[in-house]
């Protein structure tokens, strides 16, 4: 796999850098890269009508309060 080629240690941004930023988002991305990230990695999930959707956890819970599942 070409990511684990090179010299380590890797520098791995979950979900970007969500300090000033939302995660998943641009801006939390373009933070973690500017922070000298060397790999972004980041969730998908399916909403019920088959939309590929960022968002690292299943629900909205955490980041919304909101309850509902199966985005």
């Amino acid at each position: 796999m070409a990511f684990l080629e090179g010299e380590h240690p890797r520098v791995i941004a979950h979900r970007g850098l969500p300090l000033d930023h939302a995660e998943n988002t641009l801006g939390a991305f373009r933070a973690a890269l500017d922070a000298g990230a060397d790999i972004l990695e980041t969730d998908v999930h399916l909403s019920k009508d088959g939309v590929v959707v960022v968002a690292h956890d299943p629900d909205l819970t955490r980041v919304a309060r909101q309850t509902r599942v199966g985005l």
